[in-house]
């Protein structure tokens, strides 16, 4: 069994990683999951984002890694996006950090990632549309807006509008 970790141990700071990467995180990490989770338990860090980019490849082993630590996983992926042009900028590549919040979120994230290599056959490296990302959001809101009501459970109101094109500052 893992060691656990209060967010008031004596004078520690509690600090949550929400962009590590990993191994699987090709050219851009070096840290295997077992030496990231030995990092996270000597920092003391009750939970750890893995946000590798444009692939969830290590979210199984990572999880089951950090459990057995008694540390929190948090998955991710960093996604290259395209950004559609309009009437002030033109096309812009960026890239966006996207985190599953349950298990619906996990699988939009899983489609996305695969739209992202998809994409790599024509564009010759995995991005995805931002409006792709969007879909996603939306389908994870329709998700959550007809789940049924418990007894007593107040439905959760969504004050969101729909996301036509990015505001980039």
């Amino acid at each position: 069994m893992g060691t656990t970790f209060s967010a008031f141990d004596e004078g520690n700071r509690m600090f949550i990683h929400l962009r590590a990467r990993t191994a699987y995180s090709l050219l851009e990490g070096a840290m295997n999951v077992k030496a990231l989770t030995k990092h996270v338990v000597k920092l003391r860090m009750p939970a750890v984002a893995v946000t590798d980019t444009n692939n969830l490849f290590g979210a199984l082993e990572l999880s089951e890694s950090l459990e057995k630590e008694g540390v929190q996983p948090i998955i991710g992926v960093t996604l290259k996006v395209r950004f559609p042009a309009d009437a002030v900028r033109p096309e812009m590549l960026g890239a966006l950090a996207l985190i599953a919040q349950n298990e619906a979120g996990y699988q939009n994230l899983m489609a996305l990632s695969t739209a992202a290599f998809f994409a790599a056959e024509a564009e010759g490296e995995p991005l995805v549309d931002f409006s792709a990302v969007g879909r996603a959001l939306w389908r994870h809101i329709e998700i959550r807006r007809r789940r049924p009501k418990g007894a007593g459970e107040e439905r959760p109101r969504l004050n969101l509008r729909r996301i036509s094109e990015p505001h980039l500052y």
